[in-house]
């Protein structure tokens, strides 16, 4: 990321402001850099882990500003024993990622991948990419956080019915909350939004797969490890659903398994990347550590 000359300036003002681009590094590269670091600022394509190995490397450190929502990387525990404060961007991508979940799912409804690659290798017409429309529909929210409320927003504008799962119930919500069970079965469109963490690993297995209809689509902007990876590639190889669409891991190559699939539509983790989330993430980030050094604590994760 490059940082604007305002927000430089922001971070100058309260100390040397060192910038390290990096692609995922490892631990050991890690721990050389944060040894004398009083603040980070950090994000998944650049970080592989911040290991409780880390935390005792940096003795200075205070607190990591975390670029975007997730923080599946960030040992939380050994975090909070070495003292040092975590808060996220949380939000400040919500947009993007919600039109890039309706993205996928219009493009997986019309075919347009799928067809548009028919036509380039062999010139095929129009018979055999007939869609679906989703005007008028179901659509079932796993999460209905700041992602999920964006992507119920736009639902509205199709006259959908929007169907939540969220660990606790709104106590006043426009939208009907369900099981997870009901929630699948019901559904023709399924959106999973839910962070990555232990609990939500392998949260979508083969049970939940199985009560989906076979003309619904699966779009997901979680992590992959919240799909259990064997259940879906078994539900596109049977043929039980019209579509899944998922945003691949940061700077990871997904299973190729997937490509023998054509209604499968992937991206390498781009639902967050668009010009304006970019500026909203990194004035986020920078105004958590500016307003930390102040005294004040903001945007704090657990």
């Amino acid at each position: 990321m490059q940082y604007s000359n305002e927000n430089i300036a922001r971070l100058e003002s309260i100390g040397e402001f060192i910038q390290s681009s990096a692609n995922k590094i490892s631990e050991e590269e890690l721990i050389e850099k944060v040894k004398d670091v009083d603040y980070i600022i950090a994000g998944s394509s650049g970080v592989k882990t911040f290991s409780k190995e880390v935390f005792a490397a940096a003795k200075n450190l205070k607190i990591i500003s975390v670029l975007g929502s997730g923080v599946d990387y960030i040992d939380l525990e050994a975090a909070k024993a070495a003292n040092v404060l975590i808060t996220n961007a949380k939000g400040a991508n919500a947009q993007s990622v919600a039109e890039h979940v309706f993205g996928m799912a219009l493009n997986l409804s019309k075919k347009i991948t799928e067809s548009h690659v028919a036509l380039k290798d062999s010139g095929v017409n129009f018979e055999g990419f007939g869609g679906v429309e989703l005007f008028g529909k179901t659509i079932g929210i796993v999460g209905l956080g700041e992602i999920g409320s964006r992507v119920a927003a736009i639902a509205k504008g199709f006259n959908m019915h929007v169907v939540y799962n969220k660990r606790e119930k709104l106590a006043s919500s426009e939208y009907q909350h369900a099981q997870l069970d009901e929630l699948f079965t019901i559904s023709d469109l399924i959106v999973v939004t839910v962070p990555g963490s232990p609990s939500t690993q392998g949260l979508i297995g083969r049970d939940l797969l199985s009560k989906m209809k076979a003309t619904a689509i699966l779009v997901s902007t979680s992590r992959e490890s919240v799909i259990d990876e064997a259940a879906i590639l078994a539900t596109l190889e049977a043929g039980k659903i019209l579509g899944y669409g998922f945003d691949a891991d940061i700077n990871e190559s997904p299973n190729p398994d997937f490509y023998n699939y054509p209604n499968v539509l992937i991206t390498p983790h781009t639902a967050f990347f668009t010009a304006e989330s970019e500026v909203n993430v990194e004035n986020t980030a920078v105004d958590n550590i500016v307003k930390f050094h102040q005294g004040i604590h903001q945007n704090v994760v657990g």
